[in-house]
This record gives C-alpha cells, sequence and structure tokens, in this order.
C-alpha cells in the first residue's frame, strides 16, 4: 500500500498543474500548503481522478490543521508552530501501575510520554497544559505522583530544539561487552 501510494503521489505530484509549496505524506496521511484556496481544490480535484480507486480529502485552514498527532497552527505574524492533538475518541487507557511489568517499564510510559509532549509542542505553556493532562491520565491509572513528578522534572529541563536535534548515537560498541537478554518473569 505504502509504495503504491509513494508511486501515486509522485505521478499526480509531476503532473498536477497547481504545485504545491510544501508536500509530506505519512501512510496515508498527508499534510501540504498551497497559495489559495483555489489551488488546493484543483490539485484535490486533479488527485481523485488519477485513480478511481483512491479518494483524496481535504481539511483545510488559515488558522490551524491537524496532521497526525499534531496542531499545525499559522500565527497571524506568518510562522508556522506546532502543539499537540489527541483524537476525541482516545481513551488514555495507559498501562496500569499494579501491572507485572518491571518497574523501568512502568516509569518509562510517562516519561515518554512527556517527551513526546515536550517534541511536539512549541508553545511552554502548551507544554505545560498537555502534560499536566497526561501526568493527570497517568494518575488515573494508579501511578504515584512521585513517578510523574520524576518524569515531568526529567523532561521540563529539556527544550524542543535539543529534543528535535539529531543525536548521534554515542556508546559505541567496541565488541567487549556481551549482552544477554532474556524475557522479564516477575520471580
Amino acid at each position: 500500500t505504502n509504495i503504491f501510494m509513494g508511486l501515486l503521489e509522485d505521478l499526480i505530484l509531476k503532473k498536477c498543474p497547481a504545485k504545491p509549496r510544501f508536500y509530506k505524506r505519512f501512510i496515508d496521511d498527508i499534510i501540504v500548503i498551497f497559495d489559495t484556496p483555489e489551488e488546493l481544490a484543483l490539485f484535490e480535484e486533479y488527485a481523485n481522478n488519477e485513480c478511481e480507486h483512491i479518494k483524496f480529502t481535504s481539511e483545510s485552514s488559515t488558522e490551524k490543521v491537524c496532521f497526525l498527532d499534531t496542531w499545525v497552527h499559522i500565527h497571524p505574524d506568518g510562522y508556522l508552530y506546532t502543539s499537540l492533538y489527541t483524537k476525541p475518541t482516545d481513551t488514555f487507557d495507559y498501562l496500569h501501575h499494579t501491572s507485572a511489568h518491571p518497574n523501568h517499564c512502568k516509569e518509562a510510559g510517562p516519561k515518554g510520554q512527556l517527551l513526546r509532549i515536550r517534541r511536539i509542542c512549541f508553545k511552554d505553556s502548551d507544554f505545560e497544559l498537555f502534560a499536566q493532562r497526561t501526568m493527570d491520565h497517568y494518575h488515573r491509572r494508579g501511578y504515584p505522583h512521585s513517578v510523574t513528578k520524576k518524569a515531568y522534572d526529567h523532561v521540563k529541563k529539556l527544550t524542543q530544539r535539543e529534543l528535535l536535534d539529531s543525536q548521534t548515537n554515542k556508546k559505541q560498541n567496541d565488541g567487549k561487552n556481551l549482552y544477554f537478554i532474556t524475557p522479564y518473569n516477575e520471580r
């Protein structure tokens, strides 16, 4: 499916008379920027006539659009910034704290979610809002405040830029390390 969509989008982007200013796709979600609503309509009509079995739909706005788990906002000054989007049907049923998973797995949940929110949210105020909501969801799943606070304190020190900069693997295996990996057993 992904290969087919890649080939189809290459064909559409090469031949369509309305060229997007920006175009990115992940599986079946596309974010695209056009200069005018008319160009978007022309692009959508052209794309829908390329393959009878694939139909493109669009949602457009001059204020914000959703792409995956991200709102992309258009600031009045013209720059783009991002914040978290969650589907209305999300139940936030994270791993319950009483599960038989090892503690490091249970501690990784809140930390991982907070890191994801920090990467997505451009504004600190958005990060604070969504971080608090996420910690509340973890508390509902039985997590003690000490676990969520530890994760929050760690992530709060980091900036979005630091988290988005690509990092090289600092740990190089010199061939002397031997790893033994087994399934977790509570006993």
